[in-house]
């Protein structure tokens, strides 16, 4: 019988309509999100940042002629590690690396900072990575306690090399400078991230709930055809 065609029964005449039964819904295959800019436009930042405060040391080798070659092979060596903690413990806050491994790794990195200063003076700015470690890791009162100690320490190691308080002074504030844009590049990726994901989060609970109410439209939509096909037909 098609479609909409009358039927008679029991004396009534009853229209029959098609009630559709299989709506297409919402897709429910899960599609990967789309590279977002933010957080990999941030991340290249800080690792455009980090990479240009080591190039500017390494340079410095080359500049002030330290050495042979060989040494500067070495310090080539001697960089990698301080960029990797940086970049890959110190870099990234969705690591949520444990308590006692940041702690290790900011005591390695004290130790690479100030034995880089022994090993050449032209290193002294790669403290601005350890200060502004420092304020990353530590509990806040703490961290700017030792953040100033990390400033004072720089002014103190350039004083043996000049006499001249004007450079002192500025061996100080550029090391409080590089510092807090260590940390605030950090801090700022972090939250870019954070940001990202809270993003993410909301859209998937938005086109859950725009599934839910498809669910109940579909099932009022029946449960009204079903009612008034049944009280037509007695």
């Amino acid at each position: 019988m098609p479609s909409g065609s009358p039927r008679r029964l029991a004396g009534f005449e009853i229209n029959m309509t098609t009630v559709p039964t299989e709506l297409a819904p919402p897709s429910t295959t899960r599609r990967s999100p789309p590279t977002n800019l933010a957080p990999n436009l941030a991340r290249a930042i800080v690792v455009v940042a980090f990479c240009s405060y080591t190039l500017i040391a390494f340079l410095r080798i080359f500049y002030q002629g330290y050495g042979p070659p060989s040494r500067i092979v070495l310090s080539t060596l001697y960089l990698i590690p301080m960029l990797w903690l940086q970049l890959y413990v110190f870099g990234r806050p969705q690591a949520h690396f444990r308590r006692s491994v940041t702690y290790t790794a900011l005591f390695f990195q004290a130790v690479l900072a100030y034995a880089a200063i022994a090993y050449s003076p032209a290193w002294l700015s790669l403290t601005a990575f350890l200060a502004g470690s420092v304020l990353l890791v530590l509990p806040t009162r703490l961290a700017w306690s030792v953040f100033v100690l990390v400033v004072a320490s720089m002014a103190i190691n350039f004083a043996r090399l000049t006499d001249s308080p004007l450079e002192i002074t500025f061996a100080a504030v550029s090391t409080t400078i590089s510092g807090l844009v260590v940390y605030g590049l950090t801090k700022l990726n972090g939250l870019i991230l954070e940001l990202h994901e809270a993003r993410t989060e909301l859209a998937q609970m938005a086109v859950a709930q725009e599934r839910l109410r498809f669910a109940r439209d579909l099932h009022d939509l029946l449960g009204s055809s079903l009612s008034a096909t049944r009280s037509r037909a007695s």
